[in-house]
Protein backbone atom coordinates (compact mmCIF):
# COMPACT_ATOMS: atom_id res chain seq x y z
CA UNK A 1 0.00 0.00 0.00
CA UNK A 2 2.89 2.33 0.89
CA UNK A 3 4.59 1.66 -2.45
CA UNK A 4 1.35 2.35 -4.32
CA UNK A 5 1.04 5.73 -2.60
CA UNK A 6 4.63 6.58 -3.53
CA UNK A 7 3.99 5.66 -7.17
CA UNK A 8 0.84 7.82 -7.14
CA UNK A 9 2.75 10.79 -5.69
CA UNK A 10 5.52 10.41 -8.27
CA UNK A 11 2.94 10.29 -11.05
CA UNK A 12 1.19 13.45 -9.79
CA UNK A 13 4.52 15.28 -9.56
CA UNK A 14 5.24 14.37 -13.18
CA UNK A 15 1.68 15.25 -14.26
CA UNK A 16 1.81 18.69 -12.58
CA UNK A 17 5.20 19.31 -14.18
CA UNK A 18 3.79 18.49 -17.63
CA UNK A 19 0.48 20.35 -17.32
CA UNK A 20 0.33 23.82 -18.84
CA UNK A 21 -0.27 26.46 -16.09
CA UNK A 22 -2.81 28.21 -18.33
CA UNK A 23 -4.94 25.03 -18.49
CA UNK A 24 -5.03 24.11 -14.80
CA UNK A 25 -8.54 25.53 -14.38
CA UNK A 26 -9.93 23.60 -17.36
CA UNK A 27 -11.03 20.28 -15.87
CA UNK A 28 -11.67 18.65 -19.24
CA UNK A 29 -8.18 19.59 -20.48
CA UNK A 30 -6.66 18.27 -17.23
CA UNK A 31 -8.58 15.03 -17.70
CA UNK A 32 -7.30 14.70 -21.28
CA UNK A 33 -3.74 15.39 -20.09
CA UNK A 34 -4.05 12.54 -17.58
CA UNK A 35 -5.26 10.37 -20.44
CA UNK A 36 -2.35 11.39 -22.69
CA UNK A 37 0.16 10.34 -20.02
CA UNK A 38 -1.66 7.10 -19.18
CA UNK A 39 -1.98 6.08 -22.86
CA UNK A 40 1.70 6.86 -23.34
CA UNK A 41 2.60 4.55 -20.46
CA UNK A 42 0.26 1.71 -21.49
CA UNK A 43 1.02 1.78 -25.22
CA UNK A 44 4.69 2.37 -24.36
CA UNK A 45 4.75 -0.89 -22.41
CA UNK A 46 3.15 -2.65 -25.38
CA UNK A 47 5.62 -1.11 -27.85
CA UNK A 48 8.62 -2.13 -25.78
CA UNK A 49 7.21 -5.66 -25.62
CA UNK A 50 6.86 -5.74 -29.41
CA UNK A 51 10.38 -4.28 -29.71
CA UNK A 52 11.81 -7.21 -27.73
CA UNK A 53 9.76 -9.68 -29.80
CA UNK A 54 11.16 -8.05 -32.96
CA UNK A 55 14.70 -8.24 -31.60
CA UNK A 56 14.55 -11.91 -30.54
CA UNK A 57 11.99 -13.48 -32.89
CA UNK A 58 12.09 -11.65 -36.25
CA UNK A 59 14.89 -12.54 -38.65
CA UNK A 60 15.17 -9.20 -40.39
CA UNK A 61 17.83 -6.57 -39.72
CA UNK A 62 15.58 -3.61 -40.57
CA UNK A 63 13.50 -4.00 -37.40
CA UNK A 64 15.87 -5.47 -34.80
CA UNK A 65 16.88 -2.06 -33.45
CA UNK A 66 14.24 0.13 -35.08
CA UNK A 67 11.62 -1.25 -32.67
CA UNK A 68 13.52 0.27 -29.73
CA UNK A 69 13.91 3.59 -31.58
CA UNK A 70 10.16 3.74 -32.31
CA UNK A 71 9.38 2.94 -28.66
CA UNK A 72 11.86 5.53 -27.37
CA UNK A 73 10.44 8.35 -29.54
CA UNK A 74 6.94 7.35 -28.41
CA UNK A 75 7.90 7.83 -24.73
CA UNK A 76 8.82 11.48 -25.38
CA UNK A 77 5.12 12.36 -25.89
CA UNK A 78 4.55 13.94 -22.41
CA UNK A 79 7.84 15.84 -22.70
CA UNK A 80 6.78 17.25 -26.05
CA UNK A 81 3.46 18.27 -24.49
CA UNK A 82 5.40 20.09 -21.76
CA UNK A 83 7.35 22.00 -24.44
CA UNK A 84 4.48 22.82 -26.81
CA UNK A 85 1.52 22.90 -24.33
CA UNK A 86 -0.50 21.33 -27.16
CA UNK A 87 -2.34 18.02 -26.94
CA UNK A 88 -2.90 18.11 -30.72
CA UNK A 89 0.82 18.30 -31.53
CA UNK A 90 1.80 15.82 -28.83
CA UNK A 91 -0.56 13.14 -30.08
CA UNK A 92 1.41 12.94 -33.34
CA UNK A 93 4.62 12.20 -31.39
CA UNK A 94 2.73 9.28 -29.89
CA UNK A 95 0.90 7.98 -32.95
CA UNK A 96 3.44 8.44 -35.76
CA UNK A 97 6.17 6.15 -34.34
CA UNK A 98 3.49 3.79 -33.01
CA UNK A 99 1.80 3.54 -36.41
CA UNK A 100 5.10 3.18 -38.28
CA UNK A 101 6.20 0.39 -35.94
CA UNK A 102 2.89 -1.46 -36.38
CA UNK A 103 3.14 -1.24 -40.18
CA UNK A 104 6.83 -2.21 -40.14
CA UNK A 105 6.08 -5.20 -37.89
CA UNK A 106 3.09 -6.22 -40.03
CA UNK A 107 4.84 -6.26 -43.42
CA UNK A 108 7.52 -8.55 -41.98
CA UNK A 109 5.12 -10.94 -40.25
CA UNK A 110 2.36 -11.68 -42.75
CA UNK A 111 1.48 -8.40 -44.45
CA UNK A 112 -2.21 -7.66 -44.76
CA UNK A 113 -3.19 -10.93 -43.03
CA UNK A 114 -1.22 -10.47 -39.80
CA UNK A 115 -3.27 -9.70 -36.64
CA UNK A 116 -0.78 -6.97 -35.71
CA UNK A 117 -2.18 -4.78 -38.48
CA UNK A 118 -5.36 -4.45 -36.40
CA UNK A 119 -3.43 -2.11 -34.12
CA UNK A 120 -3.68 0.68 -36.69
CA UNK A 121 -7.45 0.74 -36.05
CA UNK A 122 -6.76 2.00 -32.54
CA UNK A 123 -4.92 5.13 -33.75
CA UNK A 124 -8.01 7.24 -34.68
CA UNK A 125 -9.60 6.23 -31.37
CA UNK A 126 -6.59 7.53 -29.41
CA UNK A 127 -6.57 10.73 -31.48
CA UNK A 128 -10.28 11.22 -30.84
CA UNK A 129 -10.33 10.74 -27.07
CA UNK A 130 -7.28 12.98 -26.53
CA UNK A 131 -7.98 15.70 -29.12
CA UNK A 132 -11.03 16.23 -31.35
CA UNK A 133 -12.99 15.13 -34.45
CA UNK A 134 -10.57 16.73 -36.92
CA UNK A 135 -7.60 14.66 -35.81
CA UNK A 136 -9.76 11.55 -35.57
CA UNK A 137 -10.67 12.03 -39.24
CA UNK A 138 -7.04 12.72 -40.20
CA UNK A 139 -5.89 9.48 -38.61
CA UNK A 140 -8.77 7.56 -40.12
CA UNK A 141 -7.67 8.73 -43.58
CA UNK A 142 -4.04 7.84 -42.80
CA UNK A 143 -4.78 4.28 -41.66
CA UNK A 144 -7.36 3.72 -44.40
CA UNK A 145 -4.92 4.66 -47.15
CA UNK A 146 -2.09 2.71 -45.47
CA UNK A 147 -4.25 -0.42 -45.16
CA UNK A 148 -5.35 -0.20 -48.81
CA UNK A 149 -1.72 0.11 -49.96
CA UNK A 150 -0.61 -2.87 -47.84
CA UNK A 151 -3.55 -4.95 -49.09
CA UNK A 152 -2.76 -4.08 -52.72
CA UNK A 153 0.97 -4.80 -52.41
CA UNK A 154 0.33 -8.04 -50.53
CA UNK A 155 -2.59 -9.52 -52.49
CA UNK A 156 -1.88 -8.19 -56.00
CA UNK A 157 1.92 -7.91 -55.97
CA UNK A 158 2.82 -10.64 -53.46
CA UNK A 159 5.38 -8.42 -51.74
CA UNK A 160 4.86 -9.69 -48.16
CA UNK A 161 4.66 -13.44 -48.68
CA UNK A 162 7.66 -14.19 -46.43
CA UNK A 163 6.88 -14.27 -42.71
CA UNK A 164 10.07 -13.55 -40.74
CA UNK A 165 8.47 -14.21 -37.34
CA UNK A 166 9.64 -17.35 -35.49
CA UNK A 167 7.05 -19.87 -34.30
CA UNK A 168 8.00 -19.06 -30.69
CA UNK A 169 7.13 -15.39 -31.27
CA UNK A 170 3.69 -16.00 -32.77
CA UNK A 171 2.07 -16.81 -29.45
CA UNK A 172 3.55 -13.72 -27.78
CA UNK A 173 2.49 -11.54 -30.70
CA UNK A 174 -1.08 -12.89 -30.68
CA UNK A 175 -1.26 -12.53 -26.89
CA UNK A 176 -0.11 -8.89 -26.94
CA UNK A 177 -2.41 -8.02 -29.84
CA UNK A 178 -5.55 -9.61 -28.39
CA UNK A 179 -5.22 -8.59 -24.77
CA UNK A 180 -3.65 -5.23 -25.56
CA UNK A 181 -6.57 -4.17 -27.76
CA UNK A 182 -9.08 -5.40 -25.15
CA UNK A 183 -7.26 -3.45 -22.44
CA UNK A 184 -7.15 -0.21 -24.41
CA UNK A 185 -10.75 -0.40 -25.62
CA UNK A 186 -11.98 -1.03 -22.08
CA UNK A 187 -9.90 1.89 -20.86
CA UNK A 188 -11.34 4.17 -23.54
CA UNK A 189 -14.91 3.22 -22.58
CA UNK A 190 -14.17 4.05 -18.93
CA UNK A 191 -12.61 7.34 -20.04
CA UNK A 192 -15.61 8.30 -22.16
CA UNK A 193 -18.01 7.51 -19.32
CA UNK A 194 -15.95 9.60 -16.91
CA UNK A 195 -15.74 12.42 -19.45
CA UNK A 196 -19.52 12.31 -19.86
CA UNK A 197 -19.97 12.55 -16.08
CA UNK A 198 -17.48 15.42 -15.92
CA UNK A 199 -19.20 17.28 -18.78
CA UNK A 200 -22.62 16.79 -17.17
CA UNK A 201 -21.27 18.08 -13.86
CA UNK A 202 -19.81 21.18 -15.52
CA UNK A 203 -23.06 21.77 -17.42
CA UNK A 204 -25.05 21.38 -14.19
CA UNK A 205 -22.82 23.91 -12.45
CA UNK A 206 -23.27 26.40 -15.28
CA UNK A 207 -27.05 25.97 -15.20
CA UNK A 208 -27.12 26.40 -11.43
CA UNK A 209 -24.89 29.45 -11.69
CA UNK A 210 -27.23 31.05 -14.23
CA UNK A 211 -30.27 30.15 -12.17
CA UNK A 212 -28.72 31.69 -9.05
CA UNK A 213 -27.81 34.83 -11.00
CA UNK A 214 -31.37 35.02 -12.33
CA UNK A 215 -32.79 34.61 -8.83
CA UNK A 216 -30.51 37.29 -7.40
CA UNK A 217 -31.42 39.72 -10.16
CA UNK A 218 -35.14 39.00 -9.92
CA UNK A 219 -35.10 39.31 -6.13
CA UNK A 220 -32.65 42.17 -5.60
CA UNK A 221 -33.90 44.33 -8.47
CA UNK A 222 -37.51 44.03 -7.37
CA UNK A 223 -36.85 45.65 -3.97
CA UNK A 224 -35.47 49.02 -5.17
CA UNK A 225 -37.90 48.91 -8.10
CA UNK A 226 -40.82 48.79 -5.66
CA UNK A 227 -39.55 51.97 -4.02
CA UNK A 228 -39.14 53.65 -7.42
CA UNK A 229 -42.66 52.63 -8.46
CA UNK A 230 -44.18 53.87 -5.22
CA UNK A 231 -42.36 57.20 -5.44
CA UNK A 232 -43.25 57.61 -9.11
CA UNK A 233 -46.87 56.81 -8.36
CA UNK A 234 -46.88 59.40 -5.58
CA UNK A 235 -45.29 62.07 -7.81
CA UNK A 236 -47.73 61.27 -10.60
CA UNK A 237 -50.71 61.70 -8.26
CA UNK A 238 -49.30 64.99 -7.00
CA UNK A 239 -48.90 66.21 -10.57
CA UNK A 240 -52.50 65.36 -11.34
CA UNK A 241 -53.93 67.33 -8.39
CA UNK A 242 -51.51 70.27 -8.74
CA UNK A 243 -52.18 73.44 -10.69
CA UNK A 244 -51.59 72.59 -14.35
CA UNK A 245 -50.01 75.97 -15.01
CA UNK A 246 -47.29 75.29 -12.45
CA UNK A 247 -46.19 72.00 -14.03
CA UNK A 248 -44.56 71.86 -17.42
CA UNK A 249 -46.44 69.46 -19.78
CA UNK A 250 -43.16 67.81 -20.82
CA UNK A 251 -42.39 67.07 -17.17
CA UNK A 252 -45.77 65.41 -16.74
CA UNK A 253 -45.25 63.28 -19.86
CA UNK A 254 -41.81 62.19 -18.67
CA UNK A 255 -43.22 61.37 -15.25
CA UNK A 256 -46.00 59.26 -16.74
CA UNK A 257 -43.59 57.47 -19.11
CA UNK A 258 -41.18 56.67 -16.25
CA UNK A 259 -43.99 55.22 -14.17
CA UNK A 260 -45.12 53.11 -17.13
CA UNK A 261 -41.55 51.88 -17.72
CA UNK A 262 -41.22 50.97 -14.03
CA UNK A 263 -44.40 48.94 -14.24
CA UNK A 264 -43.10 47.21 -17.36
CA UNK A 265 -39.87 46.21 -15.59
CA UNK A 266 -41.93 44.93 -12.67
CA UNK A 267 -44.01 42.80 -15.06
CA UNK A 268 -40.85 41.44 -16.67
CA UNK A 269 -39.39 40.46 -13.30
CA UNK A 270 -42.63 38.71 -12.41
CA UNK A 271 -42.57 36.85 -15.74
CA UNK A 272 -38.93 35.83 -15.20
CA UNK A 273 -39.82 34.46 -11.78
CA UNK A 274 -42.72 32.49 -13.25
CA UNK A 275 -40.53 31.06 -16.02
CA UNK A 276 -37.75 30.13 -13.59
CA UNK A 277 -40.26 28.38 -11.32
CA UNK A 278 -41.66 26.55 -14.38
CA UNK A 279 -38.17 25.47 -15.54
CA UNK A 280 -37.35 24.27 -12.03
CA UNK A 281 -40.54 22.17 -11.96
CA UNK A 282 -41.88 24.05 -8.95
CA UNK A 283 -45.11 25.15 -10.59
CA UNK A 284 -47.04 25.04 -13.84
CA UNK A 285 -46.76 28.00 -16.17
CA UNK A 286 -49.98 30.00 -16.10
CA UNK A 287 -51.03 31.38 -19.49
CA UNK A 288 -53.53 34.20 -19.99
CA UNK A 289 -55.79 35.42 -22.76
CA UNK A 290 -53.79 38.17 -24.41
CA UNK A 291 -54.72 40.64 -27.14
CA UNK A 292 -52.09 40.18 -29.84
CA UNK A 293 -52.99 43.59 -31.29
CA UNK A 294 -52.21 45.29 -27.98
CA UNK A 295 -48.88 43.45 -27.78
CA UNK A 296 -47.89 44.59 -31.28
CA UNK A 297 -48.91 48.20 -30.61
CA UNK A 298 -46.99 48.34 -27.33
CA UNK A 299 -43.94 46.77 -29.00
CA UNK A 300 -44.02 49.42 -31.74
CA UNK A 301 -44.27 52.11 -29.07
CA UNK A 302 -41.22 50.72 -27.25
CA UNK A 303 -39.23 50.63 -30.50
CA UNK A 304 -40.51 53.99 -31.75
CA UNK A 305 -37.13 55.71 -31.34
CA UNK A 306 -35.36 52.99 -33.39
CA UNK A 307 -38.05 53.26 -36.05
CA UNK A 308 -37.87 57.06 -36.26
CA UNK A 309 -34.04 57.19 -36.35
CA UNK A 310 -33.93 54.98 -39.47
CA UNK A 311 -37.23 56.43 -40.79
CA UNK A 312 -38.66 52.94 -41.21
CA UNK A 313 -42.16 52.74 -42.68
CA UNK A 314 -44.20 50.27 -40.61
CA UNK A 315 -47.12 48.71 -42.50
CA UNK A 316 -49.33 47.14 -39.87
CA UNK A 317 -52.31 45.01 -40.92
CA UNK A 318 -53.58 43.14 -37.87
CA UNK A 319 -56.79 41.74 -36.46
CA UNK A 320 -57.60 41.89 -32.76
CA UNK A 321 -57.09 38.21 -31.98
CA UNK A 322 -56.89 36.68 -28.51
CA UNK A 323 -53.98 34.28 -27.95
CA UNK A 324 -52.66 32.30 -25.01
CA UNK A 325 -49.50 33.64 -23.42
CA UNK A 326 -47.87 36.02 -20.95
CA UNK A 327 -48.07 39.62 -22.10
CA UNK A 328 -44.62 40.81 -20.99
CA UNK A 329 -43.00 37.72 -22.55
CA UNK A 330 -44.82 38.17 -25.88
CA UNK A 331 -43.95 41.89 -26.04
CA UNK A 332 -40.36 42.01 -24.83
CA UNK A 333 -38.93 38.57 -25.44
CA UNK A 334 -40.68 37.72 -28.70
CA UNK A 335 -42.06 40.65 -30.73
CA UNK A 336 -39.54 43.33 -29.64
CA UNK A 337 -36.59 41.00 -30.20
CA UNK A 338 -37.73 40.13 -33.72
CA UNK A 339 -38.81 43.65 -34.70
CA UNK A 340 -35.56 45.20 -33.43
CA UNK A 341 -33.66 42.61 -35.46
CA UNK A 342 -35.63 43.55 -38.60
CA UNK A 343 -35.03 47.28 -38.01
CA UNK A 344 -31.32 46.73 -37.34
CA UNK A 345 -30.74 44.98 -40.67
CA UNK A 346 -32.98 47.20 -42.78
CA UNK A 347 -31.75 50.18 -44.75
CA UNK A 348 -32.99 53.69 -44.03
CA UNK A 349 -36.56 54.41 -45.22
CA UNK A 350 -37.25 50.69 -45.74
CA UNK A 351 -40.66 49.06 -45.31
CA UNK A 352 -41.47 46.47 -42.65
CA UNK A 353 -44.76 44.62 -42.93
CA UNK A 354 -46.50 43.28 -39.81
CA UNK A 355 -49.69 41.30 -40.32
CA UNK A 356 -51.67 38.47 -38.75
CA UNK A 357 -53.43 35.46 -40.22
CA UNK A 358 -55.72 32.95 -38.53
CA UNK A 359 -55.09 29.32 -39.48
CA UNK A 360 -57.51 26.92 -37.73
CA UNK A 361 -56.72 27.13 -33.98
CA UNK A 362 -53.59 29.21 -34.45
CA UNK A 363 -52.75 32.85 -35.09
CA UNK A 364 -49.74 33.52 -37.31
CA UNK A 365 -47.91 36.80 -36.76
CA UNK A 366 -45.83 37.50 -39.88
CA UNK A 367 -43.08 40.12 -39.84
CA UNK A 368 -41.42 40.78 -43.18
CA UNK A 369 -38.56 43.19 -43.82
CA UNK A 370 -36.64 44.20 -46.95
CA UNK A 371 -33.25 44.17 -45.24
CA UNK A 372 -29.90 42.65 -46.12
CA UNK A 373 -31.07 39.13 -45.21
CA UNK A 374 -29.42 36.34 -43.26
CA UNK A 375 -26.70 34.19 -44.90
CA UNK A 376 -27.52 30.48 -45.06
CA UNK A 377 -24.65 29.49 -42.76
CA UNK A 378 -25.87 31.94 -40.12
CA UNK A 379 -29.54 31.08 -40.63
CA UNK A 380 -28.89 27.46 -39.63
CA UNK A 381 -27.70 28.46 -36.16
CA UNK A 382 -29.64 31.68 -35.55
CA UNK A 383 -31.63 30.09 -32.71
CA UNK A 384 -28.65 28.28 -31.15
CA UNK A 385 -27.83 30.01 -27.82
CA UNK A 386 -24.26 28.66 -27.90
CA UNK A 387 -23.45 29.71 -31.47
CA UNK A 388 -21.77 32.99 -32.41
CA UNK A 389 -24.30 34.88 -34.55
CA UNK A 390 -23.57 38.54 -33.75
CA UNK A 391 -23.03 40.99 -36.62
CA UNK A 392 -23.41 44.72 -37.15
CA UNK A 393 -26.59 46.28 -38.50
CA UNK A 394 -26.81 48.44 -41.62
CA UNK A 395 -25.86 51.53 -39.59
CA UNK A 396 -23.25 49.80 -37.43
CA UNK A 397 -25.73 48.79 -34.69
CA UNK A 398 -24.25 46.33 -32.19
CA UNK A 399 -25.91 43.14 -31.01
CA UNK A 400 -25.36 40.32 -28.52
CA UNK A 401 -26.69 37.33 -30.47
CA UNK A 402 -29.05 36.49 -27.59
CA UNK A 403 -32.26 37.92 -29.08
CA UNK A 404 -33.27 35.15 -31.45
CA UNK A 405 -32.56 32.23 -29.05
CA UNK A 406 -34.54 34.06 -26.36
CA UNK A 407 -37.44 34.64 -28.77
CA UNK A 408 -37.54 30.97 -29.79
CA UNK A 409 -37.32 29.68 -26.22
CA UNK A 410 -40.04 32.10 -25.09
CA UNK A 411 -42.53 31.36 -27.87
CA UNK A 412 -42.09 27.59 -27.48
CA UNK A 413 -42.63 27.91 -23.74
CA UNK A 414 -46.12 29.37 -24.29
CA UNK A 415 -47.04 26.70 -26.84
CA UNK A 416 -46.09 28.51 -30.05
CA UNK A 417 -43.35 28.31 -32.62
CA UNK A 418 -41.18 30.48 -34.81
CA UNK A 419 -39.97 29.96 -38.36
CA UNK A 420 -37.66 32.16 -40.42
CA UNK A 421 -36.76 32.33 -44.11
CA UNK A 422 -34.38 34.79 -45.69
CA UNK A 423 -32.94 35.97 -49.02
CA UNK A 424 -29.72 37.95 -48.88
CA UNK A 425 -29.05 41.20 -50.70
CA UNK A 426 -25.88 39.70 -52.13
CA UNK A 427 -27.69 36.80 -53.82
CA UNK A 428 -31.06 38.47 -54.60
CA UNK A 429 -30.60 42.11 -55.59
CA UNK A 430 -34.27 42.80 -56.34
CA UNK A 431 -36.14 40.60 -53.87
CA UNK A 432 -34.29 40.30 -50.56
CA UNK A 433 -35.21 40.35 -46.90
CA UNK A 434 -36.29 38.16 -44.01
CA UNK A 435 -39.69 36.74 -43.04
CA UNK A 436 -40.46 35.69 -39.48
CA UNK A 437 -43.60 33.62 -38.90
CA UNK A 438 -44.54 33.41 -35.22
CA UNK A 439 -47.29 30.96 -34.29
CA UNK A 440 -49.54 31.52 -31.26
CA UNK A 441 -52.28 29.31 -29.85
CA UNK A 442 -55.62 31.01 -30.51
CA UNK A 443 -58.16 31.37 -27.71
CA UNK A 444 -61.24 29.37 -28.70
CA UNK A 445 -64.51 31.27 -29.24
CA UNK A 446 -66.36 29.13 -26.69
CA UNK A 447 -63.83 30.12 -24.01
CA UNK A 448 -64.27 33.81 -24.91
CA UNK A 449 -68.03 33.54 -24.57
CA UNK A 450 -67.71 31.89 -21.15
CA UNK A 451 -65.45 34.67 -19.95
Amino acid sequence: MFKLERVKKLYLVFYNWCLSPSEKMDRVHCFRTHLLIMITLITGALMWSYAFIAYFYIDHTSIKYMGFIYALIHLFTPIYYKITESLEKSIYVMLLPGGMFQVHFSVLTGGFFTPVLMWVAILPVIAGVVTNKLHTFIWFVIIFITSIIIAYLDISQGMFEINYLHENGKFLTQFLTGFGIMLLHSGFIIFLLNLRDLSEEQLRKKVLSKQNLLRVLAHDVSNPLTIIRNNMSFLNKQALVSDLDQIHPKFKRKLSLTLKSSNTISDLIHAVREIEAFDSGKKDLQLFEISLKDCIEESLEILSSMISVKRIHMRVVIEDEEVWGIKSVIIHQVICNILSNCIKFSAEKSDILVHTKVVENQVHLIIKDHGIGIPTALLKKIFDPLATTTREGTEGEKGTGFGMPIAKRSIEMIGGNIHVTSRTLKEHKEDHGTIFKITFQKVAEEIKSIV
